[in-house]
């Protein structure tokens, strides 16, 4: 059965380590684990379950999807530890070469010196083939839904997003007589107080929005005014 303290005490830490600023999120698989792997260890636990000899899952059933109708012939004169049809459960991976429970494929063949693409094709495996248990991707789903992941993603991708075309060209946008609103090309002798009453806009997001340089000029002076100062 899964460890519902302990994936909670995993979460609560990512969680932190995340809102410090600590995880990225291009590392947050490798997070996951070396929490786990530290908590296991500090209960006087080892980072792999091992089974009995029988490969007991506990009367759980396999979680057998489309990936079993392209498993390939087994080269050469090997056998799996179970049925590779049998070696899926929603908790835990069943190691092809010993029986071994594992939750993330990749830590399992790492220790048997081996890489997911040698694994894989020493045993058949369709690319599909699980890569980890669902468990822990349920885990990883709750985390970043707990700590905004998902949030983060969405607002970076909206960072990436292409800048609209401004109303001019941004370097015909000031001349000595008048400013050319980007939002709308008409023209106008002050910038802030236009942007202020006709786009709810102040000189900062409009600014921001166009990539305008801090000394763009928000402001007409009349030239009599000018030489009056």
């Amino acid at each position: 059965m899964a460890d519902k303290d302990g994936d909670d005490g995993v979460a609560m830490i990512v969680a932190a380590l995340i809102q410090k600023g600590e995880v990225g999120l291009e590392n947050l698989d490798e997070t996951i684990s070396s929490v786990r792997e530290s908590l296991r260890v500090g209960k006087g636990g080892s980072e792999a379950t091992v089974t009995t000899a029988d490969h007991a899952t506990d009367g759980a059933a396999p979680m057998v999807g489309d990936w079993a109708r392209r498993l390939r012939p087994i080269p050469g004169d090997l056998t799996p530890a179970v049925p590779r049809e049998r070696s899926v459960y929603f908790d835990h991976i069943v190691g092809l070469e010993d029986g071994e429970h594992a939750k993330i494929l990749k830590h399992y063949v790492k220790r048997h010196g081996m890489t997911l693409d040698g694994y894989y094709e020493r045993w058949g495996l369709p690319p599909d083939y699980p890569k980890q248990c669902a468990s822990v991707s349920q885990r990883k789903r709750e985390i970043a839904e707990k700590t905004g992941l998902g949030q983060v993603r969405r607002k970076r991708a909206g960072a990436n997003e292409t800048r609209p075309e401004p109303a001019v060209p941004i370097d015909q946008s000031v001349t000595d007589t008048h400013i050319i609103c980007l939002e709308d090309g008409k023209s106008t002798k002050n910038l802030k107080r236009y942007l202020s009453t006709q786009h709810n806009m102040t000189i900062e997001e409009y600014k921001e929005k166009w990539g305008l340089p801090d000394d763009y000029k928000m402001m007409i002076v009349p030239k009599d005014r000018q030489r009056t100062r």
